[in-house]
């Protein structure tokens, strides 16, 4: 008999509403039964639309559902860390969506609560390290299959020029670096480390947004920022 996970999701994000649910919905092994909204009515609707059987108007409330076993989170980057450490106290396995945390003070708070809590699980969302197609062409490259690998050149770019959207407020943890650029699993550990430092150090550079004020969505994406 397969054991499915009960899950509820924190927040009503585009990124769980287009991608995260209806992917849990088609899971063997996933069972949703929960939505929460700051917004009850939201809530609702989306429990409706989705035929999930709970919804709530509050965070905590469905933190404080003992049927839940796991949580996703994909609330705005500032609050990921806080709901992380909620959900773990509240006994539940948590799914954060990227960004994890907005620096390393913030992922090593988040890492000394989850090793109060060793039976449950932790982990961000970075979906490239399961998916069928990554594993595939990492599989060639390590196999040889397709010759020598001299260099990679990827891009990935999205427009958004509203200033009150959450992906352009720093406060929030939006901008590029945050919010599209995400650090690549395959790096050793000593490497993930420095990337990490140079990573946060470089967004916490105040002149690194103020040059922003001047950018186009040419310079995103053809990388000169």
């Amino acid at each position: 008999m397969e054991i499915k996970i009960k899950w509820g999701i924190l927040g009503t994000a585009w990124i769980a509403t287009d991608f995260v649910i209806p992917a849990m919905l088609k899971s063997r092994y996933a069972e949703l039964t929960s939505i929460a909204s700051r917004s009850k009515q939201k809530a609702k609707d989306i429990a409706k639309h989705f035929n999930i059987s709970k919804h709530y108007g509050a965070y905590q409330d469905l933190l404080d559902d003992t049927s839940i076993d796991a949580v996703y989170i994909p609330l705005p980057n500032h609050l990921h860390v806080d709901w992380a450490i909620k959900a773990l106290r509240a006994g539940k396995h948590v799914l954060v969506e990227k960004p994890i945390a907005l620096s390393s003070v913030e992922a090593k708070k988040l890492m000394d609560e989850a090793k109060k809590h060793p039976r449950l699980k932790i982990m961000e969302a970075f979906m490239y390290k399961y998916h069928p197609q990554w594993i595939k062409a990492k599989k060639l490259i390590d196999s040889g299959e397709i010759g020598t690998l001299k260099t990679i050149q990827s891009s990935f770019s999205f427009f958004d020029d509203n200033p009150g959207s959450i992906v352009n407020q720093k406060k929030l943890g939006g901008g590029s670096l945050m919010d599209i650029v995400k650090l690549h699993h395959y790096y050793s550990p000593s490497e993930l480390e420095n990337a990490i430092n140079d990573w946060v150090e470089y967004y916490n550079n105040e002149r690194y947004h103020e040059s922003l004020s001047n950018v186009t969505p040419s310079d995103v994406y053809f990388g000169r920022i």
